[in-house]
This record gives C-alpha cells, structure tokens and sequence, in this order.
C-alpha cells in the first residue's frame, strides 16, 4: 500500500524486500494484497539469505547472503 492507496483487479503489484531470511514478511504481505484482486506474480529482494522460498509467490533475489560474505 501506498499511503492510502488500495491497489484494486487492474493494477499489477510486485513486493520488494530489502533483505529476506524467512520469506515470512512476503508472504503476509501476499496475504494482505490477496482481497485487493491486484496481479500479483513475483517478490523480490535485494539480499536473499538461507535460500527463502516464499509459499504464495516467485522470489527474484539480487544476490544470496554467501556471495556477499
């Protein structure tokens, strides 16, 4: 969400994450933008760590924590 804004069936959303480790967070936020009827495909993330998959949606990543190590 976007201030007030509600996303609504003709806007297409993608969720980003600065650094994801569980995927909990995405897939709430998935959760939360579900009854909106927005498009919905993909998350992503800049730092990806301990390999998140997310249940509800893809998730692109930047790069992966041992990378950067």
């Amino acid at each position: 969400m976007i201030g007030s804004y509600v996303p609504g069936p003709h806007d297409v959303v993608g969720i980003v994450d600065d650094v994801t480790t569980t995927a909990e967070t995405i897939n709430k936020m998935v959760d939360v933008l579900k009854p909106t009827g927005a498009g919905l495909d993909l998350a992503y993330t800049v730092v990806a760590r301990r390999n998140p998959v997310p249940d509800k949606v893809a998730l692109i990543s930047l790069f992966n924590a041992e990378r950067l190590l």
